[in-house]
């Protein structure tokens, strides 16, 4: 599809100055897998056009580098986008990436789904998994307070409340033989968007879940239950978003 790069390039010009700023820094985290290649990506560009090329995600300055062009898209610019084949280079075993059942609705029991998804991680990259991102208006102190700014999210479950996923990177500190050592550590920020957009920071998954959906969190307890399901894991966690849209419209408590 055509797409007019000048007005790309003058719209990004405009905001991407501090992520000039943050090459060097940028290249640190993706030597740490915290920036990711993807081989294809099929962008919705805010003003309606929509861009497929690959593309690296800096989560960070929540910019999308366009490949080979290096075009610069920040969120201001994005309104969605999803990807597929996850190159080897940011491939992480232990996480399980294909979210197509549960985007769709799935949870353990649901009429509609007859098969649910494979329990097996993939073990290696897969060209027909595509993950889905997008892009909401957000507080850096954990979504509920303070000034707020544009950030990439990607959709775990399916709606009215939707489980968003967010990377990030802490800084872990472990004592060997008496010394401090540091490393940078990968974690998930789980939220939920609310119908009106807003979000709803998971601090402690499963107290904020019975928390949000307090109409039926008896039954969404029963359901973890007798299911089994972990609120440390996000695939499960979707599964009991899904189950509570199916039950009540939830209310924000």
């Amino acid at each position: 599809m055509k797409i007019c790069y000048a007005r790309l390039v003058t719209l990004a010009g405009l905001v991407t100055g501090s992520f000039n700023a943050q090459a060097q820094m940028s290249e640190q985290l993706k030597a740490l897998h915290f920036a990711q290649d993807f081989a294809w990506a099929e962008i919705i560009l805010a003003n309606g056009d929509t861009v497929r090329e690959s593309a690296t995600l800096y989560w960070p300055e929540d910019v999308l580098v366009l490949q080979p062009s290096k075009h610069t898209l920040p969120a201001v610019l994005v309104k969605s986008f999803s990807v597929r084949q996850l190159q080897a280079a940011s491939f992480d075993s232990k996480r399980r990436y294909d979210f197509l059942l549960m985007r769709q609705g799935y949870f353990p029991g649901n009429a509609l789904f007859p098969i649910g998804p494979e329990l097996q991680r993939p073990n290696k990259p897969s060209e027909g998994v595509t993950r889905v991102f997008h892009v909401c208006r957000w507080s850096r102190n954990q979504g509920r307070q303070g000034f707020q700014t544009l950030g990439f999210f990607e959709q775990l479950s399916a709606g009215p409340v939707v489980l968003l996923n967010r990377l990030a990177l802490e800084k872990q500190t472990s004592y060997v033989y008496g010394a401090a050592v540091s490393q940078n550590v990968k974690r998930d920020g789980l939220y939920l968007v609310q119908p009106d957009g807003r979000l709803w920071f998971l601090q402690n998954p499963e107290k904020d879940i019975y928390a949000y959906f307090q109409r039926c969190a008896p039954q969404l307890r029963e359901f973890a239950r007798r299911n089994k399901l972990h609120f440390t894991k996000a695939h499960e966690l979707a599964y009991l978003v899904n189950y509570a849209n199916s039950l009540t419209a939830p209310t924000q408590p």
